[in-house]
């Protein structure tokens, strides 16, 4: 759906369609684009074994000597930058996922369908932010644009496997939940 919108001494303008983001759904970035009609691509821009941040560990529960997998990647839809992405992965648990192309992969596919690991739980939050100059240059916008920032630790049975932080364009992104009535 589009919508007018006007800016005084400027004119009036047709504004460009948001993507929904399922609030409730959980399905991967690739697939969402795709079934959505975008081209979606992917860069890494950074992948590497690190000593998880004291949050990072409460999070996945991690004892102190622990590392993490931190994957930090930026998405895109049709070439444009949509969306960032910070990554905790369990290094214990998803080693492998060290020698994978995360460019053109899923992960949440990897894990379940080539590690075995069944995605059984999801924790999330979401908050409506500025985004600060670091991710503004990132994504192409100018710093202090709103943006909606999604949580979210991923288990399999009661183990954390993934924290993970999604931050999105507020002008590119709009939240769409669905519920059945109740009774």
């Amino acid at each position: 759906m589009q919508y007018l919108y006007r800016q005084q001494g400027k004119g009036t303008f047709v504004s460009v369609r948001k993507i929904d983001q399922w609030f409730f759904k959980i399905t991967s970035f690739k697939k969402d684009m795709i079934s959505r009609g975008y081209t979606p691509s992917t860069l890494v821009l950074e992948k590497n074994i690190i000593s998880p941040p004291k949050d990072i560990k409460i999070f996945l529960n991690l004892i102190d000597k622990e590392k993490v997998i931190f994957i930090k990647r930026l998405r895109f839809a049709n070439n444009v930058p949509i969306m960032l992405e910070d990554r905790y992965l369990n290094y214990k648990l998803c080693k492998p996922i060290l020698e994978e192309p995360l460019e053109k992969e899923s992960i949440h596919d990897l894990l379940i369908y080539k590690f075995n690991l069944p995605l059984t739980k999801v924790n999330q939050y979401l908050e409506a932010v500025k985004i600060n100059e670091e991710d503004a240059k990132l994504l192409g916008i100018n710093s202090d644009e709103p943006g909606f920032l999604l949580c979210r630790t991923t288990f399999t049975e009661e183990l954390p496997v993934t924290w993970v932080k999604y931050l999105y364009r507020g002008d590119k992104y709009r939240l769409y939940a669905e519920f059945a009535p109740i009774e």
